[in-house]
């Protein structure tokens, strides 16, 4: 039997956009098919800090003040941590692979730290209107307040994660070039290490730990060794690059979209998956087909189904799946770190 899907296109095709508006990336890894429907586009990530922002607060500066909003629905201000020995500030964000490759570091380095005088405080300061679609491709989420908050409780921060993305005052300030970008402030407040947690975003391949020995240092009292390391991540995101994204909108929207009959034969080469990618197959129809449709399948290369289901789909589940059985070939590890919680 032969399957048209017909009316609705237009509106149909800025839902699927919409949906995948977190997983820029599918043309590269990931083959999107709707009923009969074409591979839907994206493109790479940015991998390190790549152009010029404010200048980044320099050894020996006192700490910018700060009063941000938390995803506990606190206001944090710089005073709030006086009394802590070691102030670690941290800039990070959701979308960044390189970041939640980071992730379980940070949280660790908080833990550890704790009963010591230390406090450490994340704050996220990309504007989410300002990230690229194509930058989206290894996450659940963007980089909004709200999904901060859903990022936090899938991954139980055990730390402050502030908002800054909306004025981006307090980035500003303190001039981290990448995600994640640490600043660590001894008991005066003044800065005595700024970059990198540590040399490696493969964690079993670190050998240098430059953040825990800067935090070393200061409550032993002596100096940091090693101040100022490169901070290694995806490129802040400021707000002047919200063109950048409105101009990708824009070239998405312009292009055509093509409609393909498909049989039962074709259906079946398609549940084989010979693409080489993932295959994200959503059937649906514009009547109710006795409750069959919408259903949404996930297919590795080879035919392999790893999510199968009937009903409405459900975005953020496949999202994480989709990231979990992403080819490491970028971002090493980060398979690994979404098939687990």
């Amino acid at each position: 039997m032969e399957v048209l899907a017909k009316a609705a296109i237009h509106a149909t095709m800025h839902r699927l956009r919409e949906w995948t508006s977190d997983c820029g990336r599918t043309i590269e890894n990931v083959a999107f098919f709707s009923v009969a429907l074409l591979s839907l586009a994206a493109g790479g990530i940015s991998a390190v800090a790549d152009e010029a922002g404010p200048p980044t607060l320099t050894i020996g500066a006192s700490a910018p003040d700060f009063c941000l909003p938390g995803i506990d629905g606190k206001t944090h201000c710089l005073k709030d941590y006086s009394a802590s020995k070691v102030l670690v500030i941290a800039f990070t964000c959701n979308h960044c692979p390189t970041a939640q490759l980071y992730e379980s570091r940070i949280k660790q380095l908080a833990a550890d730290y704790a009963e010591r005088g230390v406090a450490l405080v994340a704050i996220q300061p990309n504007n989410p209107n300002a990230v690229r679609l194509d930058e989206m491709g290894y996450t659940d989420v963007g980089d909004s307040f709200e999904e901060m908050k859903v990022r936090a409780a899938y991954r139980q921060f055990n730390f402050p994660y502030l908002y800054d993305g909306e004025t981006q005052k307090v980035a500003r300030a303190y001039g981290p070039t990448a995600t994640p970008h640490l600043f660590i402030f001894d008991a005066e407040r003044k800065l005595r290490y700024q970059g990198r947690a540590d040399n490696n975003p493969r964690e079993p391949l670190v050998t240098s730990r430059d953040a825990r020995n800067a935090i070393d240092a200061l409550l032993a009292g002596r100096q940091v060794a090693l101040a100022k390391t490169p901070s290694v991540g995806c490129s802040t995101k400021w707000l002047y690059k919200e063109e950048g994204r409105k101009e990708e909108l824009a070239e998405i929207e312009s292009k055509p979209v093509e409609l393909q009959l498909v049989n039962a034969e074709e259906l079946t080469k398609l549940r084989k998956n010979s693409t080489g990618k993932l295959l994200l197959v959503n059937f649906w129809a514009n009547a109710d087909w006795n409750a069959a449709v919408p259903y949404t399948m996930l297919i590795r290369p080879g035919g392999e189904v790893v999510y199968k289901d009937q009903g409405a789909i459900h975005p953020l589940e496949v999202k994480r799946l989709i990231v979990a059985n992403l080819a490491d070939d970028d971002y090493i590890g980060h398979q690994a770190y979404w098939q687990t919680h």
